[in-house]
């Protein structure tokens, strides 16, 4: 009877560190999949001020903007770009989209280091 219960630990935790590790490749993928769409405009760390737009490349990591834009609006943004932004719709998936939405949202920066000697 122990060696059933070792046994089912065993496995409950191979599962739970699988998962992780899945999680992990998720999120690794959307930040390769923002570095080679994204990056070259909005910059490595997505605070913007690159590429052909310039300083008007938009400020991913700003917590103001973040607050206000929704997921969906991100998907239909890189989908079929505005501007001087390409459409991405040709070259990624919807599922290489949703991966770059969600690590745009990690991307945000906290409020507090936006504040006057937070530094």
């Amino acid at each position: 009877m122990m060696g059933q219960w070792v046994s089912l630990s065993v496995v409950i935790m191979l599962l739970a560190a699988f998962a992780g590790c899945r999680q992990a490749n998720a999120d690794n993928e959307g930040e390769r999949l923002y570095q080679a769409a994204c990056a070259r405009c909005h910059g490595t760390t997505g605070e913007g001020g690159a590429g052909p737009a310039g300083a008007l490349s938009r400020d991913l990591t700003d917590p103001e903007w973040q607050k206000t834009v929704r997921d969906d609006e991100l998907r239909t943004l890189i989908q079929h770009g505005r501007g001087q932004m390409p459409a991405f719709s040709d070259a990624l998936s919807l599922d290489k989209i949703d991966k770059i939405v969600k690590h745009l949202r990690v991307l945000k920066r906290s409020e507090a280091s936006d504040k006057p000697g937070s530094s």
